[in-house]
């Protein structure tokens, strides 16, 4: 009954009629050799997945648009890091927590070359170009000098061993290099000891070895249930970007070949082309030893009788390659996840508004990338394992109101990088009408930002104590200027007796509404 209906007549009776409830489940002349795979994901991956990343490599290290859409991804995402707050009133306990984070940030990494944040930069690109980016764990003697004895370790989607699938006798299963217990839960994962792309001396790699899964941190980007590892983010747009850079490749050789201007000159006797007058050290001929001239500028040559010139006509450039270029990066721009003007630098066109609506849609993109992947999968358990090697070590010393709030603490609250206001001033009004009004708070629209509000209090503070010390009166300081710029006294009700306050405070109600209805 494929590509039928079955519906009810007027009588109750059911009536088959030809033809499909959807076009998509036809089988007609335009679905011709439509039949695609119906294989779980990790089917597809475990066949393609090795192919694509090595094309999506490739793409980023040769093509711009497609470094370009990896940078641009990258920097949405992770901008200058996703920051930890520890869940916790206690002020001097924060900044003790703070302090030993911040330690561990600067020497966390077992390469010595980047700080956490940059490797939170390094695991996202890894996982958008490759698909998979790992994080092992590596805990260190107290002897190492580390602030904290824990570093993580980078690896590359390739040290996963793809090629190991097998069924397990206890009932698990490894799919992919990842090792699944009875139950379904990872328990392990199966990595070479060197990278199987590494210099000739190493290359291979070796057999993978087994290594438990808490050590272990994967970060991909699941697209279906039960995904064991990660799509390149180029995946669907790799062949439409091959085809661009040869479509500019040959329109390239075309402009060339267009200003190659040739001149042909048939002449009845070829011993007359060339006689007396020769320039010494000028070849008459070619490598073929076909006779040639050259041509000069503001010269004008008398030919003999029968002599005739032909000049070349090269082809012209193509007069859509503009249209063809922009509507075939637009088709990448849109597979990459990133705005067209990220990917290509091209504003030709762009008003406010377009700028806008693209970059709404850019941000929730990216904001449900930051929470669900590189928060929840990479940045939770870092977290997690940093706080309880700092505790056990002693260096956060966990107070005694505190202790009963350990699983807060082992989970802090992620601010990911703000972005840049599209039209400032207008976005600053708004910003500050949806918090009189009481649709925001004051805390949620610095945190758009990326800036934590205590410390931007904190700083406030410190820069309005530092200017009273020296007697300077700033603008910033709304205790001392208005937003007009008109200078008040810095408490109003300040008096001596209490009689007094109470008095201004009755006698003034008017005068203050007065005074906001003009501001």
């Amino acid at each position: 009954m494929a590509g039928r209906v079955l519906v009810y007549g007027p009588n109750g009776k059911p009536v088959i009629t030809a033809g499909g409830a959807w076009d998509s489940a036809g089988r007609g002349r335009r679905a011709y050799g439509w039949y695609p795979t119906t294989s779980h994901v990790n089917a597809m991956l475990a066949g393609d997945v090795d192919t694509i990343r090595r094309r999506s490599r490739d793409a980023v290290r040769r093509n711009p648009w497609a470094k370009s859409a990896s940078e641009a991804w990258v920097s949405s995402a992770i901008g200058k890091g996703i920051r930890p707050k520890p869940d916790t009133a206690d002020e001097e306990f924060r900044e003790e927590i703070i302090d030993a984070w911040e330690d561990f940030v600067e020497q966390c990494d077992a390469d010595g070359t980047l700080d956490f944040y940059g490797q939170q930069a390094l695991i996202a690109r890894g996982a958008y170009e490759a698909g998979d980016g790992l994080l092992r764990f590596r805990p260190r003697r107290p002897s190492d000098g580390l602030a904290i004895p824990l570093q993580l370790q980078a690896l590359e989607a390739e040290m996963l061993d793809a090629g190991k699938t097998e069924p397990l006798p206890n009932g698990g299963m490894i799919k992919a290099g990842v090792e699944f217990g009875p139950y379904g839960k990872r328990v392990a994962y199966w990595l070479f000891k060197t990278h199987p792309g590494e210099f000739m001396g190493f290359r291979g790699g070796g057999a993978s070895v087994r290594v438990p899964a808490d050590q272990i941190i994967h970060v991909f980007h699941p697209l279906r249930a039960g995904q064991v590892r990660g799509v390149p983010g180029l995946a669907t747009v790799l062949g439409i970007l091959k085809e661009i850079l040869e479509v500019q490749d040959a329109y390239v050789m075309r402009v060339k070949i267009q200003n190659l201007f040739t001149s042909f000159e048939t002449s009845p006797d070829q011993t007359s082309v060339f006689g007396d007058g020769q320039v010494e050290g000028v070849p008459t001929t070619d490598d073929d030893d076909v006779p040639m001239s050259t041509l000069e500028p503001g010269a004008h040559q008398v030919l003999p009788p029968g002599h005739e010139v032909q000049f070349s006509d090269p082809p012209s450039g193509a007069s859509d390659y503009a249209d063809f270029m922009r509507a075939g990066l637009h088709a990448v721009a849109v597979g990459a996840g990133v705005t067209y003007e990220q990917a290509t630098g091209d504003l030709k066109g762009v008003n406010f508004t377009s700028i806008r609506a693209g970059l709404i849609e850019l941000r929730r993109r990216v904001e449900q990338y930051q929470n669900n992947v590189v928060i929840f999968q990479m940045c939770r358990p870092v977290w997690r394992r940093f706080f309880e090697t700092a505790v056990l070590v002693g260096r956060i010393v966990i107070p005694e109101l505190e202790r009963a709030r350990m699983g807060r603490l082992l989970r802090a609250r992620w601010q990911p990088p703000g972005f840049e206001y599209v039209q400032p001033e207008a976005d600053v009004k708004a910003a500050v009408r949806k918090i009189r009004a009481g649709l925001s708070s004051r805390t949620r629209e610095v945190a758009k930002l990326g800036v934590d509000v205590e410390l931007l209090d904190r700083e406030i503070e410190a820069d309005n104590a530092r200017a009273e010390a020296r007697g300077l009166i700033l603008e910033s300081n709304a205790r001392y200027v208005s937003q007009s710029g008109v200078g008040h006294a810095q408490d109003p009700y300040r008096f001596d007796e209490p009689e007094e306050r109470g008095e201004r405070e009755e006698g003034d109600e008017g005068g203050e509404e007065q005074e906001a209805d003009a501001a």
